[in-house]
């Protein structure tokens, strides 16, 4: 008998105990074979399915992958059917089983999947009050997240302010939530003010942040100039990048990339050049995306800007920068035409050097 099948008839005859007769087997799991005891419970018996999958997230040597966290969501159709998360933790309830944190840790990860905001928030409160199981950090970023996504701000914040009285901290991630929840709900003044009021309850978030738990104040500025960018305030992220680099902030590798990409593809590669230049007397040029240079110069080069061209190239020759398809071509044609051919020569022979 295989794996599979000594897996499932432990399985379908547990004797009310789901979980210790699958601990009984001691197997070595894998992907593929979760997989196939999950498809042996569809699609009659999903609650049955969840509960081994769950059981089966934490096994020793074994995690699931994302694409088994998606392949169980949809096989059972929990995004349509929240209703089988609530059954699952009941079932737990009614049979008094032996829970832990690490069963809550998978059930969360699964409302995850599916983007159960309010299923989510009902676990975490489940966890705690019918079985004295408290949340840590991690978990609570799981259901701040998805309520920040679902638009449900206020509801993020009072969870922050509840992980402290556990004794417990939002970090980054936290933070991150927070500030690209207001960004996508309409607020980016809000999420700005975090950084740049220090009133109040945000003074004390970012405090903790930058003071107590090693969290810098160029990760949280470069947080929120990434959400801007994606909902499209460009202006309000530069004003916010521009300020970073005149104090004390550095900012990260994604932020300074798509800042600098952003004004690229708006046709503002002079804005774009001289932003590379700033980042560069900050010390911070080695964060950028080497792609970026090139998308930088092909700009440069199409739009004649052939001084500011060739000393970024120049740039990228000393930082062993190599040219990247499909910019490529555009601008070493522009280089050579301007009587550059020895540093194109230079150049292109980055890589082979490499």
């Amino acid at each position: 008998m295989g794996m599979v099948d000594t897996l499932c008839t432990h399985l379908h005859q547990n004797n009310g105990s789901v979980e210790n007769s699958l601990s009984k087997v001691k197997p070595k799991l894998d992907s593929q074979c979760v997989i196939e005891v999950l498809n042996s419970c569809h699609p009659k018996q999903p609650l049955l399915g969840v509960r081994f999958f769950v059981w089966a997230g934490f096994q020793s040597g074994y995690r699931h992958s994302a694409y088994t966290y998606s392949k169980a969501c949809k096989l059972f159709g929990i995004q349509q059917n929240a209703q089988i998360i609530r059954d699952l933790v009941l079932s737990y309830e009614a049979e008094g089983c032996l829970v832990n944190v690490n069963m809550f840790r998978e059930v969360l990860k699964l409302c995850k999947e599916a983007q159960l905001a309010d299923v989510a928030l009902w676990v975490l409160r489940k966890m705690e009050q019918s079985f004295n199981i408290g949340a840590d950090t991690v978990m609570y970023n799981v259901v701040i997240r998805l309520c920040c996504k679902n638009g449900d701000i206020e509801t993020a914040e009072k969870l922050i302010g509840e992980m402290s009285l556990n004794d417990l901290y939002p970090d980054l991630i936290t933070y991150m939530a927070i500030v690209e929840g207001l960004c996508d709900v309409g607020r980016p003044e809000h999420a700005y003010s975090l950084l740049k009021g220090r009133v109040g309850e945000a003074y004390k978030l970012i405090d903790k942040f930058v003071v107590e738990h090693g969290v810098s104040y160029g990760d949280c500025c470069s947080s929120l100039v990434i959400s801007l960018i994606r909902i499209k305030k460009l202006d309000e992220a530069m004003k916010l990048f521009m300020e970073m680099l005149s104090g004390d902030a550095r900012p990260d590798t994604l932020a300074s990339s798509l800042v600098l990409k952003e004004l690229c593809m708006k046709d503002r590669v002079l804005d774009g050049f001289y932003l590379l230049e700033a980042i560069e007397n900050k010390g911070c040029l080695s964060a950028i995306d080497s792609d970026i240079y090139s998308i930088l110069l092909f700009g440069l080069c199409q739009r004649s800007h052939l001084t500011k061209a060739t000393k970024l190239a120049k740039i990228m020759l000393k930082k062993s920068v190599p040219l990247q398809s499909p910019y490529k071509e555009g601008a070493i044609d522009v280089l050579i035409e301007s009587g550059e051919k020895d540093l194109v020569n230079h150049l292109t022979g980055i890589r082979k050097g490499l």
